[in-house]
């Protein structure tokens, strides 16, 4: 990476002599749903439904499983000190999503206040534990529209996501060589080569013969990216809140393998939640739920038994995917008094 060549920094206003398209529309009436509403669209709330049976099929087979009663009891015995501890940590990501989301976005020229970052962060958390998709991200799109490019803060996204997927390759690549996971190792090098080698042609990519109003597009869709890469300084900073989230989320589950009276080390933990991360990113489940927590019973199976992993998977899952859902509802209740 070289100096930075850091295009002008705005307060939220796109160049005068740029014409940014319209990928969403600018007003809503107030009596109808905003245009990235999942339930406007039958289709995606159908694939949602089969995604949402397919995830309760998936967890309740490992319930049945791991016995019932055991996970039950495993989680009622669970102390308020390890609950209250995850909590903290669990509303402390949000924090560093929030501090990601003002980089990326300061990467791609435009300027936001730390507080508007938090906003669109929390607000886009219940739209992302109902969706089977990244619906959060276009929620952060549209209620930012007025201040950047519908395709600016969608390229800012894009170049945040890529970074999140290379940082938990390279952990997970770790991970599965530790734990001995081929399988895990193969998908850890294939992920991260595929993110490297987005970056590597990001800038080639501007230079396709395009029609000028193509190119405009993707200029700022990749704006993020050649800033992010061009620049140590966005780039460190990106990779640093990125290590902070998974750094957190591992203290998470060392926090909760303790409260289950399970005996993991924190480094053997630390080695297998990135895997576990990697398999949650199976596209047949609503928020890896499932097909993670499999993954924790297979990888902790010599230091903690099904029931203990399982319920360390479900409690994961409260906490990260539904409590901060609950606790974003009020500020997804503003974006929609906003929009309308």
């Amino acid at each position: 990476m070289t100096a930075p060549a850091q295009p002008p920094l705005t307060s939220g206003e796109p160049s005068e002599d740029v014409a940014v398209p319209a990928l969403l529309p600018p007003l809503e009436s107030p009596d109808r749903p905003p245009a990235w509403a999942p339930w406007r669209n039958r289709k995606l709330m159908l694939r949602g439904a089969i995604f949402l049976a397919v995830t309760a099929i998936i967890v309740v087979g490992l319930i049945v499983w791991a016995g019932g009663s055991d996970v039950l009891h495993t989680i009622q015995g669970i102390g308020p000190e390890h609950l209250v501890l995850v909590a903290l940590l669990t509303f402390g990501l949000t924090l560093s999503h929030a501090w990601r989301f003002k980089t990326v976005v300061r990467a791609a020229g435009f300027e936001i206040s730390a507080r508007r970052a938090f906003q669109l962060t929390m607000g886009a958390w219940p739209v992302s534990a109902i969706s089977p998709s990244k619906s959060g991200d276009v929620v952060k799109a549209y209620y930012l529209r007025q201040q950047v490019p519908v395709i600016a803060t969608l390229g800012a996204l894009l170049a945040e996501r890529a970074i999140d997927m290379a940082v938990l390759s390279a952990m997970a690549l770790v991970g599965s060589l530790l734990l001995r996971q081929q399988v895990i190792l193969l998908l850890s090098i294939l992920l991260l080569g595929g993110m490297t080698g987005f970056f590597l042609l990001a800038p080639w990519l501007s230079r396709l013969p395009l029609k000028p109003t193509w190119k405009q597009r993707l200029h700022l869709l990749l704006a993020s990216t050649h800033a992010l890469w061009r620049s140590p300084a966005l780039f460190a900073a990106t990779v640093a809140a990125t290590l902070v989230n998974w750094s957190l989320t591992i203290l998470i589950m060392v926090v909760l393998f303790d409260g289950v009276g399970a005996q993991v080390p924190a480094l053997n933990v630390a080695a297998g939640m990135p895997p576990a991360a990697i398999a949650g990113l199976a596209p047949f489940a609503i928020g890896g739920m499932g097909t993670r927590d499999s993954a924790l019973i297979l990888l902790f199976d010599g230091y903690a038994n099904a029931a203990q992993s399982l319920s360390v998977g479900i409690l994961y899952a409260l906490f990260l995917r539904w409590l901060l859902s609950l606790a974003g509802i009020p500020f997804l209740q503003r974006l929609l008094r906003e929009g309308s």
